[in-house]
């Protein structure tokens, strides 16, 4: 007898999402996830961890985050331009949307709108995507996800992560 272990995210949803990814992802496109794992394998996009174990310069110079987890350098994500941020839950991605070095960035992305269980769900919280407002072929991400795409900080106030 195993004891079960809780539920963090919900796999066969996040694999959905992954794998509807897959299908638009482009050869340029850039992913930095706070979510190394079931996202970035079913999704197949290039992704930097967030948190750094697999980068050099993450892994050596940026700041130690708790329990040893990783380190985190904001600047040197941003530098990245990346196409995709992909954050597991809403409010890290309100606290780095908000940081300063990425306020000159602020308006080059899009966030993700899903039709479902959106931010703060009980039932399925999917992860909170920006999308760079350039990339080409954005008709299509969102015909294959069904979502909508919104300004993210619109959004973050409208939905009272941000007052």
């Amino acid at each position: 007898m195993s004891a079960k272990l809780p539920v963090i995210k919900d796999l066969p949803p996040l694999r959905e999402v992954g794998l509807r990814l897959s299908r638009v992802t482009r050869r340029d496109d850039v992913v930095v996830s706070a979510m190394a794992g079931i996202l970035p394998y079913y999704w197949g996009a290039r992704t930097i961890d967030m948190f750094g174990p697999c980068d050099p310069h993450l892994s050596s110079r940026g700041r130690p985050i708790p329990l040893g987890v990783g380190r985190f350098d904001p600047p040197a994500l941003i530098a990245k331009h990346p196409t995709f941020y992909v954050f597991e839950f809403p409010q890290f991605a309100v606290d780095f949307v908000q940081l300063p070095e990425f306020a000159p960035y602020r308006n080059d992305y899009f966030m993700l709108e899903y039709p479902f269980g959106y931010l703060g769900s009980k039932t399925f919280s999917p992860p909170v995507l920006l999308v760079r407002k350039d990339r080409p072929e954005l008709d299509r991400l969102t015909q294959v996800l069904g979502v909508r795409l919104v300004e993210v900080e619109q959004e973050f106030r409208r939905t009272g992560f941000i007052r």
